[in-house]
């Protein structure tokens, strides 16, 4: 049997180059994550917005994997006295591992012989060994910077503010930041501003965006694209191609909404890079250009928000 596993970390909002990193960091942290635990699962997707780094893990397994260790003890001539009975050194090795002394056996080895005993570990339920492994993943997720806030010795790159942890419809415990997961998120914070509850990992990108949010980054980016693209044309134009500004817009917001504006004639006078360039690093505008390349005197913004302006 398996289940889905969903884990979100609800921050502050972040920098727009902190997020892609971040969800790099937490994919690769759950997979080895599970796999320390011998934990089978399917694949492993992230989701991030400004306020939220999550992971969705398809098929993991309800339980460990069992396994076998051969654990070496200590050497013949000190695990058994001369009349062939356990000593302490042998009792307290088959204690430590749990087994009966009479489970041992002789091994050579290069340095002489020792004994060594089977030991067979049992599986336990993934619900009691995700919560540790989850927090310390998220503990550990590293930032150009990171801040301290509250009077706990937390760091991130801004203020977590929630966690949400299932496993298939049931909570997954996890403690980290102050705080206790639950299957509460939050939506958009103007359109949407209080609370949701999450059922199950399957209904988590429906859920969010009904709280207008594009939870699922390749999906908003791909609004974005087709957005900004036909406001350009609106405007009589064509969007000056910039993917890098493409990344950075997509990770500023959660409910895109391409707006178009304009500034005076007088200015194409600058030289175009002048333009290009003032528009993209100080605003995060997109530049506008007719079919010979040559700039119009409008630009292509996109709002965290709906056409309403909210």
């Amino acid at each position: 049997m398996s289940r889905e596993l969903l884990f979100e970390i609800g921050v502050e909002e972040l920098p727009a180059g902190y997020v892609s990193p971040a969800l790099e960091q937490l994919a690769s942290g759950v997979r080895a994550g599970l796999e320390s635990l011998r934990l089978g699962h399917g694949g492993v997707i992230t989701y991030g917005t400004p306020r939220r780094l999550a992971v969705l893990v398809h098929r993991v397994v309800e339980r460990q994997s069992d396994f076998e260790e051969e654990a070496m003890g200590p050497a013949s001539k000190v695990a058994v006295d001369a009349e062939g009975r356990p000593t302490r050194a042998l009792l307290g090795f088959c204690a430590g591992k749990g087994v009966e002394a009479s489970a041992v056996r002789r091994v050579e080895t290069a340095k002489g012989e020792y004994v060594t005993v089977t030991v067979h570990h049992t599986g336990k339920p993934a619900t009691e060994v995700l919560p540790a492994m989850l927090a310390t993943v998220a503990r550990e997720l590293q930032f150009p910077k990171s801040m301290r806030w509250d009077a706990g010795d937390y760091r991130f790159g801004r203020p977590v503010r929630w966690l949400l942890a299932l496993f298939g419809g049931d909570i997954v415990p996890v403690a980290a930041f102050g705080l206790a997961a639950g299957r509460t998120t939050f939506g958009h914070r103007f359109l949407h501003p209080g609370t949701l509850e999450v059922r199950d990992p399957a209904a988590y990108l429906d859920a969010l965006r009904a709280a207008h949010v594009v939870a699922d980054q390749n999906e908003r980016r791909r609004m974005v694209v087709e957005q900004v693209a036909a406001a350009a044309v609106e405007r009589g134009g064509r969007v000056v191609a910039d993917d890098e500004l493409t990344d950075i817009v997509n990770y500023l917001i959660e409910w895109p909404t391409a707006i178009p504006g304009g500034f005076g004639e007088r200015y194409l006078d600058l030289p175009r890079e002048v333009i290009v360039t003032a528009l993209r690093e100080h605003q995060r505008f997109f530049a506008v250009e007719q079919p010979d390349g040559a700039l119009l005197p409008c630009f292509i913004t996109v709002r965290n928000g709906d056409a309403r302006g909210v």
